[in-house]
């Protein structure tokens, strides 16, 4: 729903968490045969979303930008606060992509949609 985001069941949490991202019911191709899709569920599904977001980054920023940069990065345009009963220890930071580099505050998130592309 746009009004906030659950943990799947299979989620990873805790500190070794740093940025949570969609993961569930994700359109993605089928090995069936080259035409269809499916949706798919899991870290499978979360980790290109963010991997996709710091190789878009990276591929804009200046030669010899660290890690700890991109991670910095991916903090700062979170959605925070905007997942509901995420486990304790976890950071509540949802991967958010601002189109026009202004991140929303959680009060204009009903107000953003057409404005920024959110992933979830």
């Amino acid at each position: 729903n746009n009004k906030g985001f659950f943990p799947e069941e299979k989620s990873n949490y805790g500190s070794c968490v740093d940025i949570n991202a969609p993961g569930t019911l994700i359109l993605s191709a089928s090995n069936a045969d080259d035409v269809r899709n499916v949706y798919k569920t899991g870290t499978s599904m979360a980790a290109p979303h963010v991997a996709g977001v710091v190789a878009n980054y990276l591929s804009a920023a200046p030669a010899g930008t660290t890690y700890a940069e991109a991670r910095d990065m991916l903090a700062s345009t979170a959605l925070n606060d905007t997942i509901q009963d995420i486990p304790p220890g976890t950071p509540n930071r949802f991967l958010h992509v601002p189109c026009d580099g202004a991140v929303p505050t959680n009060d204009t998130l009903d107000n953003c949609f057409g404005r920024y592309a959110h992933v979830f």
